[in-house]
């Protein structure tokens, strides 16, 4: 699952894990990813990885990887931020995300950080 308030980050992040084989949903603001990650996991089908956007407007990352942590999603959460600060990473582990990845999306990159979750 791909959160991200920015349609061209969802769209490129979406296309990405697409070519890659992976069937992705997205949501435009954590509220959305938090309702659709918790029925997801009430259908006992969660996501094998969420990746979450942490500068939002209403929900930011922190609070959504916090509330999907909440739910019981014990998988993967890659943060994406447009800050590579080590304190922004520091926090986003902090609220319960596995990995910090800087925007703007490098392909090789991502996929190599996707694939290190899903192999932990």
């Amino acid at each position: 699952m791909i959160i991200d308030d920015r349609r061209d980050i969802r769209f490129i992040a979406e296309h990405i894990l697409s070519d890659a084989g992976a069937a992705v949903e997205t949501a435009a603001d954590g509220k959305t990813g938090v309702e659709v990650a918790a029925g997801r996991i009430e259908d006992g089908n969660p996501f094998d990885v969420v990746v979450t956007d942490i500068q939002m407007p209403e929900m930011d990352g922190y609070e959504t990887t916090k509330q999907i942590r909440s739910l019981g999603y014990g998988g993967p959460i890659l943060a994406l931020s447009a800050s590579a600060m080590a304190t922004d990473r520091d926090k986003s582990l902090a609220a319960g995300c596995d990995e910090h990845m800087a925007k703007p999306i490098n392909r090789s990159v991502f996929l190599q950080m996707i694939g290190k979750l899903l192999d932990s």
